[in-house]
Parts: C-alpha cells; structure tokens; sequence
C-alpha cells in the first residue's frame, strides 16, 4: 500500500499544480493593447528593465558551466590517476 502512494504521490502533485494553472491564468487576464505604445510611454509599474532579469540569468548560466567543467575536470583527474595505476599494475606484472 504504501509503495503504491509512494508511485502515486508525484502523479497527484502534477495533477495538482496542473489543475491550478488555469485557474490562475484566468484570473490575471491581461488587457488587450489596440496599438503599439513605446516604452517609454507606458506606466512605471508595466515596465520590466531588462538588465535586472537578464544580467542574473547570465550569471547563473555562466557559474553553472563553470562549476559542471570543474566537476568533469575533477572527475577526468581522477580517471587519469587511475589509468595510471592500473598501467602501472600491468608493467609490474610482466
């Protein structure tokens, strides 16, 4: 039983937030614009600045390649160090 609502719970959790979702949207139901209006002739609060989203996306982008190439540097390290060895075990043995 439990095993089974252990299987089930993560389905139940999608379903739950997947029902919601709609609910929301409908909720937050944007206003229809007839014209293009520049930005700069928008109120402040429709305003999003760019660099405050973009230059933090970036960052994260950036140190999550830095630190997955350091782990695979450490991990090759660690591959080569046993390639060695083990060459090193055959060299013996002969």
């Amino acid at each position: 039983m439990m095993t089974r609502l252990r299987r089930l719970a993560p389905v139940l959790a999608l379903a739950a937030l997947l029902s919601h979702a709609p609910a929301v949207s409908a909720q937050q139901a944007p206003q229809q614009m007839d014209e293009f209006v520049p930005i700069d002739k928008l109120p402040q609060q429709e305003q999003i600045p760019a660099a405050n989203l973009l230059i933090p996306a970036y960052a994260f982008v950036w140190i999550a390649v830095l630190v997955y190439v350091g782990s695979i540097a450490r991990r090759l390290g660690g591959v080569q160090r046993d390639v060695e060895r083990l060459e090193a075990d055959l060299k013996a043995r002969k």
